[in-house]
């Protein structure tokens, strides 16, 4: 085998390498993309606020906030400062806008409204801890 052929080969081993990994990546993404918008075609109406309407993604009377900060993290009331920094990670892991920055408008904006209303959870959990 010459050198001419080795090196024949070896291009055509990189363009298929990087022609799979193309293919395979816009395959995920689109996998991905279709998954978000089937999720976020379920949810329901209450959920679907856009962002001109974030401000009343929580409640705006302390009681209501109080009572809910737990359920927007996903532990329980007795939760320990640790547990609640645990679920707040993982949650805005979840819900973080960059995440779905290539997907609609309407996914990204939901994205947003999560994030903040996970923030706004994690504060008051921590400020009832404190």
């Amino acid at each position: 085998m010459t050198l001419g052929e080795k090196i024949i080969i070896l291009l055509g081993l990189a363009a298929g390498y990087w022609l799979v990994s193309a293919i395979m990546d816009w395959s995920a993404r689109k996998e991905r993309a279709e998954a978000a918008h089937a999720k976020a075609s379920r949810l329901g109406d209450q959920e679907r606020i856009g962002p001109e309407n974030s401000a009343h993604a929580l409640p705006t009377n302390s009681a209501d906030r109080q009572s809910r900060w737990f359920e927007v993290l996903e532990v329980p009331e007795s939760a320990t400062t640790e547990q609640i920094t645990s679920a707040y990670k993982r949650k805005i892991s979840e819900n973080h806008p960059d995440k779905v920055a290539q997907m609609g408008a309407e996914i990204r904006a939901l994205a947003e409204l999560r994030s903040k209303q996970v923030n706004a959870a994690y504060e008051q959990a921590l400020k009832l801890k404190s």
